[in-house]
């Protein structure tokens, strides 16, 4: 897109002044103008990586956490069952 249509008012004029009908000129410089805010393939694909890369991250601070609460819930059993006088199994 040219300087002189950096905007959509600008391009509306230079439609109109091309013989198209101002309604119209509008709508399709408005539409240009917004295209340019769509994200682009490689937009969408780094932002998945992006997703992919925090999954990551979470699944091994998931993982790391199961090893302390399974750690835990090991020592404390044993605990319970080394107590003299209890006989749990």
């Amino acid at each position: 897109m040219s300087a002189a249509n950096s905007n959509p008012l600008t391009l509306a004029d230079s439609l109109t002044e091309a013989g198209i009908e101002r309604k119209q000129a509008e709508a399709i410089a408005k539409g240009i103008y917004e295209s340019d805010r769509v994200a682009t393939k490689a937009d969408i694909e780094f932002s998945f990586a992006a997703v992919r890369s925090e999954i990551a991250t979470i699944r091994w601070v998931v993982r790391i956490a199961l090893g302390f609460i399974v750690t835990i819930a090991g020592t404390v059993l044993a605990a319970i069952l080394d107590v003299p006088g209890f006989d749990l199994l």
